[in-house]
C-alpha cells in the first residue's frame, strides 16, 4: 500500500496569502516596538504567530479583518475568507482563513494606541537631542 506523503497545496497557498498580509501591511509587522516575531506550522495544520511587545492579538485581527473586506487594498484574502474567531484564553486569538486555522499569541502586548504614543515621544527625544 502506498500512502500520499504530499500536503495539499491550498493550506500552504492560505498560509502565503496571510502571512504576505500579516508582514506587510499590519501594525505587528510595522510596529517598532515588536520583537521576537516567530512563526510555526503547528503538528496537524494550521499555523502560530507569536511576537512580543506592540499591537494586541484582536488588534491585528481586526486590521485583518479590514484589509480582506478592502477589494482596492488587497486581493489576498476576501470578505468571509477569516471565520471561527475565538478570544481562546486573555490576549490570544484563535480563527480560520479559508478553512486553515491560526492563532494569534502575543506576549506583553502594549497596543496600538501606547505604541504610537511611545514612537511619538522617542521623535520628540529625538528632536530636542538636536536642538
Amino acid at each position: 500500500m502506498t500512502e500520499n506523503l504530499v500536503a495539499p497545496a491550498r493550506p500552504y497557498e492560505t498560509l502565503g496569502r496571510f502571512l504576505s498580509l500579516l508582514l506587510e501591511q499590519t501594525s505587528a509587522a510595522s510596529a517598532t516596538t515588536v520583537t521576537g516575531l516567530h512563526i510555526w506550522e503547528k503538528y496537524g495544520g494550521g499555523c502560530v504567530v507569536e511576537w512580543t511587545a506592540g499591537p494586541h492579538a484582536m488588534q491585528v485581527l481586526r486590521e485583518l479583518e479590514m484589509l480582506a473586506d478592502d477589494d482596492a487594498t488587497t486581493t489576498r484574502l476576501s470578505p468571509g475568507d477569516i471565520t471561527d474567531v475565538d478570544e481562546y484564553c486573555p490576549g490570544a486569538v484563535k480563527f480560520r482563513v479559508r478553512g486553515v486555522q491560526f492563532e494569534l499569541r502575543p506576549v506583553d502586548t502594549v497596543g496600538v494606541e501606547a505604541e504610537r504614543e511611545q514612537l511619538r515621544n522617542l521623535i520628540r527625544e529625538c528632536r530636542d537631542i538636536r536642538r
